[in-house]
């Protein structure tokens, strides 16, 4: 008994001392710190933070900050610290063969600077940000004051036409130039239905024509098809909302240069036509969209390259009152492919992975994205939406088409 009393007071006396060794002993430093040094009150000190990353904190009693530096998984590294006075050092991330960074670091009271070379900006990324947003805030609402200050668009011009070059393109009073031939894949099939009857348009080898008896017969249209149809540019084909056709009437939409919004029609099933031109203050006018509502009222919708958005109204097809522009909420689509008018006067706008939809004719807009992002993400940007006897109706890749009746619940 008393051997086994005295193995454990010496146990407890190594455990007490080896205990106390360790408390006392000097800490390893930390493998991750680079260098580490004061300078007065101000103290600087590089970190590797990752394999990738190396932290330069620079600290005092009133204020700290930090930098991150990318190394690139640079296996021999190192740090120099060189103090130039009290209030600045140059520090170096050294790497294997040469030096990664020269970094001049200053201490001024609460403000520190941490600035990689001469041509450095003086601010943070954070700061960098703030700033950026501001300036887009203020140039927003530079945009809606000169928005607001834009008058609605005008008819310029209403002209008899016989054939493509009695059309004048542009803002000025100048006849159109000969087109270039369209190309195989210029060529368009396009099919829209009203109140159950089949229409169609389609433009072959240039020429332009609809049918009102679903292809029995086909009327030429005085106009060639490539200004009505761009390969390249997905945005500028034709589609179900760029003209419509009845007994009544046969209209037809589309932006001359990408500028100059046109219509042309016909109230007599194409024995003559009409050209009418649209002026939007000089707006380049790269959307064109038309429909007809339940109250049998023509609406159309265009959308500037800047995007703002023009809207009218007619009961004839040429007789337009228009409203003045709205502002360019529909800039947080990324990329805007196409833009489609609803009959009951809903806005789509498709770019790649979202469809913007609006209910107040472009004021504001609502992010299918944010809807139902699982039906954004299958768009078929290439093809244009559509209204299917007043359901909203968005082609998607995979052949099928999401279609709503609101433009909030999607199927």
């Amino acid at each position: 008994m008393k051997i086994l009393k005295h193995f454990l007071v010496v146990f407890l006396v190594e455990a007490l001392l080896l205990g106390a060794l360790f408390i006392w002993m000097p800490k390893q430093k930390n493998s991750n710190i680079l260098a580490s040094e004061s300078k007065g009150e101000n103290t600087i000190v590089l970190t590797k933070s990752n394999e990738e990353t190396v932290t330069i904190t620079a600290k005092n009693k009133e204020t700290t900050k930090e930098r991150d530096f990318t190394i690139f998984d640079e296996k021999k590294l190192s740090a120099d610290i060189e103090w130039k006075n009290a209030q600045s050092a140059q520090v170096k991330i050294i790497g294997k063969n040469q030096d990664l960074y020269d970094v001049t670091v200053t201490f001024n009271g609460n403000k520190i600077e941490i600035r990689n070379g001469e041509n450095d900006p003086l601010i943070s990324y954070e700061e960098t940000m703030k700033l950026q947003k501001e300036q887009e805030k203020k140039a927003k609402e530079e945009a809606m004051k000169k928005i607001e200050k834009m008058s609605a668009p005008t008819i310029a011009l209403v002209k008899d036409i016989t054939k493509d070059s009695d059309i004048e393109n542009g803002y000025a009073s100048t006849p159109a130039k000969p087109q270039a031939p369209i190309t195989e894949e210029q060529n368009a099939q396009v099919n829209h239905g009203d109140d159950g009857a089949l229409y169609d348009m389609k433009i072959e080898a240039g020429k332009v024509m609809v049918t009102l008896d679903g292809g029995g017969h086909w009327v030429n249209v005085p106009v060639n098809g490539s200004r009505l149809q761009d390969y390249w540019l997905t945005f500028y084909r034709m589609g179900n909302q760029s003209y419509y056709i009845d007994a009544d009437m046969i209209m037809i939409a589309y932006c001359e240069k990408y500028q100059q919004p046109h219509i042309i029609m016909s109230k007599d099933q194409g024995k003559t036509w009409k050209d009418i031109r649209i002026d939007c203050e000089s707006a380049g006018i790269s959307q064109i969209s038309i429909a007809k509502d339940k109250n049998h009222t023509y609406r159309i919708a265009m959308m500037s390259g800047d995007y703002l958005m023009f809207t009218g109204t007619s009961t004839d097809g040429i007789n337009w009152t228009f409203d003045k522009p709205s502002g360019n909420d529909i800039e947080k689509a990324s990329t805007m492919y196409s833009m489609a008018l609803m009959k009951d006067g809903t806005i789509l706008v498709t770019s790649f992975d979202d469809c913007l939809i609006s209910k107040d004719h472009g004021k504001t807009y609502t992010s299918l994205k944010e809807i139902n992002p699982i039906i954004a993400q299958q768009i078929n940007y290439q093809l244009i939406p559509y209204d299917e006897d007043g359901t909203y109706c968005i082609p998607l890749k995979n052949g099928k088409v999401a279609k709503s009746k609101d433009g909030t619940n999607w199927e």
